[in-house]
């Protein structure tokens, strides 16, 4: 009878097991020792010198005047008597937005509550609270022109969202308050 002769280490599964197992539970002790605040610090310090970048602070400012005035532009869009679009019931953009105006006071809502946010953009008093409620409208905004198949609406709407969701990382600090975990 053959017996076979064990590894001199030990069987080499079992060693690669067991080392990328403890592989596993360094990596893992060491990122749970690494704080969520030095994370978070890290992140805010980025943002933060990111800011002060004078590209950035151009971009920031393009960004926050063309969403004010295209916050504006498709508001007025929305008053009584005006339509949205010309476009026929017959193609599915034209009979949501033909539904849409049919609603009369909600639709005229949608509009005045748009000129609103577009014109409190651009008063710094008013830039935080405008941004955060931008934030539904665009996504919003967004979802329907992806779920009507509006041909390069999407692209236009998406800008429109990722530069709302700039907006709110400018104002980072200003949302912490929220966003904290209640005692």
């Amino acid at each position: 009878m053959k017996t076979s002769a064990s590894h001199p280490i030990g069987e080499p599964k079992v060693l690669f097991y067991f080392g990328i197992n403890k592989l596993y539970t360094i990596i893992k002790s060491n990122i749970v020792t690494i704080k969520s605040s030095q994370f978070k610090t890290s992140i805010m310090n980025t943002i933060q010198s990111l800011k002060e970048k004078l590209i950035i602070k151009f971009f920031y400012w393009c960004v926050r005047i063309g969403m004010g005035l295209t916050f504006i532009a498709s508001g007025i869009r929305k008053l009584p008597g005006i339509k949205f679009t010309e476009l026929s019931t017959d193609n599915p953009v034209g009979s949501f937005f033909s539904a849409m105006h049919a609603t009369g006071f909600y639709w005229n809502f949608i509009g005045y509550f748009q000129i609103v946010l577009g014109v409190l953009i651009f008063f710094n008093r008013f830039v935080v609270a405008s941004s955060l409620l931008m934030m539904p409208v665009t996504v919003n905004i967004f979802l329907v022109s992806i779920a009507l198949n509006m041909k390069g609406t999407p692209f236009i709407t998406s800008a429109m969202l990722l530069g709302n969701v700039f907006l709110m990382i400018w104002y980072y600090k200003n949302y912490e308050t929220i966003l904290k975990k209640p005692i």
